[in-house]
């Protein structure tokens, strides 16, 4: 992350991904995945630091915020229905349904007042264009709402860059962890929809890798020794001994939120669930599979980083931290009803588990290859329980398929 940082130099190259951020921020559809806020805030740090006048920071936000409006505008009155049916908007009906009646309830006003309330910015103006609303009205209240638009998401990230020491680096990290909660949420999403052929063969993928990861590290001699102190002695020098100790403060906050105490208070929530539905091979299976991080850790026996074994006593291989906190968001979720809370549900929990995971290695205790060990063994326990207990997700899976037979009422 520093170094696509420190490459994004160029004034030019700053104020054109300002524009794109917000124009993509804007787009219909497009707007619904990227973190556009964030980014923008970002972008707006590095403006300040590379001096570039605060009007054409602002010039470049609103330019890509018009245009945004004005694309979902057009693609709304030209593919209206097309894109309404799509997945991605399907599996958001209610968002869509939501910006219909606030359309309906503010009328014209609600272009305007859209662009400030983040989940429905990007759709109102697909679905005023599928009203065929009158474009020569349409034009000056898209143009008002994004130059307010921009210093309103533009003004903060060009202010506080000069006032909070690093703001880009927090808000990098937090744009990275947005991301990869999307990436692990859209990659394991397919998982509960194969087959058990499948499951066997993922599964049985992720063991390899883990014990054979495992078995790798025994050698003392191996080149994985050195790249694991290499990057955790990457990691302490971007910062000053004085930010380290805040870094390090802040990683342990976030660190206790997956320690044993609660992963143990989520587990008996779990299990007074699972009792109540008589569902007690479940319990069962999750109880060993819970035992398996410590199970693991005393056959492979590998220390952790010198800085780890002052501060904790047990054993470095795999991460107990990863793998509890990622179990919790790829399982919690299948037990819920509701698929559209259980889709922004496990998204938090995903998100949590990349912090929870990344304050364990600015805390300097557990390796990098610990947290990825921790990984492959979460997928490979996640994809036993998918394999042996097919009805967990049989409900997930009919949650999919009517809200993908659901059309939105375009009407």
């Amino acid at each position: 992350m520093h170094e696509l940082l420190t490459t994004i130099s160029s004034p030019f190259t700053i104020l054109a991904l300002l524009f794109l951020t917000a124009f993509a921020e804007s787009l219909a559809i497009v707007g619904l995945i990227v973190p556009g806020v964030l980014l923008l805030f970002l972008l707006a740090t590095q403006a300040q630091q590379h001096g570039i006048a605060l009007p054409l920071v602002l010039s470049a936000g609103a330019s890509g915020a018009f245009l945004g409006d004005l694309l979902s505008f057009w693609l709304g009155r030209r593919y209206h229905t097309q894109l309404l049916n799509l997945r991605l908007l399907r599996s958001r009906q209610k968002l869509v349904q939501r910006g219909q009646r606030f359309c309906s309830k503010y009328g014209v006003q609600a272009i305007l007042i859209a662009r400030f309330i983040g989940p429905i910015r990007p759709v109102v103006p697909l679905i005023v264009g599928g009203l065929n609303f009158p474009i020569r009205y349409f034009l000056p209240l898209a143009l008002i709402g994004s130059i307010l638009f921009a210093p309103v998401y533009l003004l903060p990230g060009y202010t506080l860059s000069t006032q909070v020491p690093h703001v880009q680096w927090w808000a990098a990290f937090v744009i990275a962890v947005c991301l990869g909660a999307e990436l692990l949420f859209w990659c394991t999403q397919p998982l509960q929809m194969l087959s058990k052929r499948w499951l066997c063969w993922l599964g049985g993928s992720a063991l390899c890798l883990f014990l054979g990861l495992g078995f790798a590290l025994l050698d003392p001699d191996s080149w994985l020794h050195t790249n694991n102190e290499q990057i955790l002695d990457s990691i302490k020098v971007q910062f000053t001994i004085e930010q380290w100790r805040v870094v390090q403060h802040l990683a342990g906050y976030i660190s206790r939120t997956g320690n044993t105490a609660v992963v143990t208070v989520l587990w008996l929530n779990l299990s007074i669930f699972l009792i109540r539905k008589k569902r007690l091979q479940e319990l069962l299976a999750l109880s060993v599979l819970m035992l398996a991080p410590f199970a693991l850790k005393a056959a492979f026996g590998l220390e952790r980083p010198i800085t780890g074994q002052a501060m904790e006593a047990t054993l470095a291989y795999p991460s107990g931290h990863t793998f509890f906190a990622l179990m919790i968001g790829l399982l919690a979720p299948l037990y819920l009803t509701r698929l559209q809370a259980s889709q922004i549900l496990q998204r938090l929990l995903l998100g949590w588990a990349i912090l929870v995971a990344s304050s364990r290695l600015f805390l300097q205790v557990h390796w990098p290859t610990d947290l990825f060990g921790g990984l492959m063994l979460a997928i490979c326990c996640y994809c036993a329980m998918l394999w042996i207990f097919p009805g967990i997700r049989q409900q997930h899976i009919n949650n999919t398929e009517h809200l993908s037979s659901t059309r939105v009422d375009t009407r």
